[in-house]
């Protein structure tokens, strides 16, 4: 069962703008290269002053694969996405009328916790990991983590996907780019979401030196 987690950020007197950037570590089995990339998941605007603010950031549990558009800039403009489980594989096709799709996800015990996709397409496809929010229409956004920039005519990814989120802050990049730098060492906050409590709340605190995020109910 997925379990969502409530994540509100806050800050106050802040005085400078602040760009607090919020990316998943990657999926195990992947490691960054110049084809695979760590992509903004989220990215808060944090405006000084004293009044300060606050930003809520939803995680569903729900995760899957996307079939990504690349624009300039290095933005993933776009994706065609397909929900995941553990032990489950799926296959990036094109149809009778040349458009492309996921297939049904099939079972695959042999992948345990892992989920495995294909690309049985003629060309070679840009393929991302991320997360999906469900909409009480039942419609499902997805936000991308991970980026394989150059899968080709019958290779696979497979992820089993870290629910560790990672704070960085002024990078300067933007949400739903895929990072292409070196920034293993920049992070200010690191959280694993799976131990957390369905509701949480992080405080922003700028000091002279450097910004930290820290939760007020283990800094008592």
């Amino acid at each position: 069962m997925s379990i969502t987690k409530t994540l509100t950020f806050n800050w106050t007197s802040l005085t400078q703008y602040a760009f607090l950037m919020l990316c998943f570590t990657p999926p195990s089995n992947a490691e960054l290269s110049t084809e695979q990339n760590l992509v903004a998941w989220e990215l808060i605007p944090a405006r000084p002053g004293g009044d300060g603010g606050s930003s809520i950031v939803t995680y569903s549990g729900h995760v899957g694969f996307g079939s990504s558009e690349l624009a300039a800039g290095n933005i993933m403009a776009s994706s065609i996405k397909i929900e995941m489980k553990g032990g489950q594989k799926v296959n990036l096709i094109t149809d009778v009328n040349n458009y492309t799709e996921w297939d049904t996800p099939v079972s695959d015990p042999s992948l345990g916790q892992l989920f495995k996709a294909y690309n049985k397409t003629a060309t070679s496809r840009a393929m991302s990991v991320g997360t999906l929010n469900i909409k009480s229409d039942g419609r499902k956004d997805y936000a991308p983590t991970f980026l394989w920039t150059t899968v080709g005519p019958n290779l696979f990814v497979e992820a089993k996907f870290q629910p560790v989120l990672k704070a960085y802050v002024n990078l300067g990049y933007r949400k739903n780019e895929f990072i292409t730098a070196d920034i293993s060492g920049d992070a200010i906050w690191s959280q694993d979401l799976s131990g957390l409590p369905d509701q949480s709340s992080f405080d922003f605190i700028e000091t002279h030196i450097l910004a930290r995020l820290h939760h007020p109910a283990l800094c008592q």
